[in-house]
């Protein structure tokens, strides 16, 4: 971090013959000043749920092992974004799945949805199970091209 000994004193607050001691092993490290360190040399972050991440070399590194350079995080809020109006998006076409799915059960009053049919079948006359129904009318096929 090119900080001197004197620095390094004055930011844990204690003397550098403190830190000599340290350094040679004579006494241990105090934890708090251990951690503060290691969050300051930027090689752990301060608190439990970064958990696995740490920096080195200028990246940022992953529990999995991916790196993030510094430019790479100006897309993290488009990221994000994008991921809230995707999720959006799923749900929306999710209830009007369910909504289209239920109109054609009502539409064909419990049958198969037309919209499973396949290409060809019979949407009129006699009902092809023997039932005695007629099946639904087929779709308008004037709107088809919209």
């Amino acid at each position: 971090m090119g900080l001197t000994l004197a620095d390094v004193a004055k930011l844990l607050h204690v003397t550098p013959r403190t830190l000599h001691n340290w350094n040679s092993g004579r006494y241990d490290i105090p934890y708090a000043a251990f951690k503060l360190l290691r969050v300051l040399l930027r090689y752990e972050l301060p608190h439990e749920h970064w958990r696995g991440w740490h920096f080195s070399g200028g990246k940022l590194y992953t529990p999995e092992g991916y790196s993030i350079a510094p430019h790479e995080s100006d897309w993290w809020s488009l990221l994000v974004l994008r991921a809230r109006n995707c999720e959006a998006m799923y749900d929306r076409c999710r209830q009007l799945e369910q909504a289209l799915g239920a109109y054609d059960k009502a539409a064909t009053g419990g049958h198969e949805p037309l919209a499973a049919m396949p290409a060809g079948a019979a949407v009129s006359g006699p009902d092809p199970q023997g039932q005695g129904r007629r099946a639904a009318p087929g779709p308008n096929l004037l709107l088809e091209h919209f």
